[in-house]
């Protein structure tokens, strides 16, 4: 496992290696994870390495914060942290100087400068449903056929609205959020019923257009990526 911990030094940092971690911690087999799935990890490792110190802990506190499995949904927290790592790449690719995490709970995840300007990031990821883990729970132990969407589910499009009213709170919540630049970067997974349908994709981008041009008009940047 040495060619892992030199692959991944900041991510493998994580683990504890004199510590027995329960089942439900990621930590217990993030190595075998990145082992066979280091490609999925490189680019959020690389953006550790490029980022200052000070600001590198504060995202492994967040990891080291979120490695708990939930019944339902799995390890999501510690996804919503790697989204995170995310949205300050974002900030960085944009021109943004003074990038800095922000740890407080009910304000924005990230915020930088931009000619002057304060910045202010909040990341969302929008996981697959409830019901849609379940399934998959479900199908591990008996393989089960899943029913092809025919259209957005109500719900998902309603779930997508109140992370965005929930984001909106925590950017304008924030000190100074009046005279500055608001973005919501969002990662969106639909279910695989949605997915299994490709017309649906089209349809998907065309409504995530409208709720950004919306979003434009109260001047709220809408960056949103759609796991299809």
């Amino acid at each position: 496992m040495n060619s892992i911990f030199n692959r991944f030094p900041y991510l493998s940092s994580i683990i504890e290696l004199n510590k027995s971690y329960p089942d439900t911690d990621i930590r217990k087999r993030f190595l075998q994870v990145l082992d066979i799935h280091g490609h999925h990890y490189e680019k959020y490792e690389k953006i550790l390495d490029k980022i200052p110190d000070s600001e590198r802990l504060k995202v492994l506190k967040k990891i080291r914060n979120a490695t708990n499995k939930d019944s339902i949904f799995g390890w999501h927290q510690f996804s919503d942290v790697l989204t995170e790592i995310e949205g300050y790449q974002y900030l960085v690719d944009i021109g943004c100087t003074s990038v800095e995490i922000i740890v407080d709970q009910g304000c924005p995840d990230i915020k930088g400068l931009l000619s002057g300007e304060q910045v202010l990031l909040e990341a969302k990821q929008i996981h697959n449903s409830k019901e849609e883990n379940q399934y998959l729970l479900e199908s591990t132990i008996k393989p089960k056929a899943r029913t092809v969407g025919i259209d957005i589910p109500p719900q998902l499009v309603q779930k997508i609205l109140s992370t965005i009213e929930k984001a909106k709170s925590q950017l304008e919540g924030f000190p100074g959020s009046q005279t500055s630049k608001k973005i919501i970067y969002m990662k969106i997974t639909p279910d695989l019923g949605v997915k299994l349908n490709n017309n649906l994709l089209g349809v998907f981008d065309k409504n995530m257009g409208m709720i950004k041009d919306n979003l434009e008009s109260e001047n709220i940047l809408f960056e949103y990526e759609i796991r299809w």
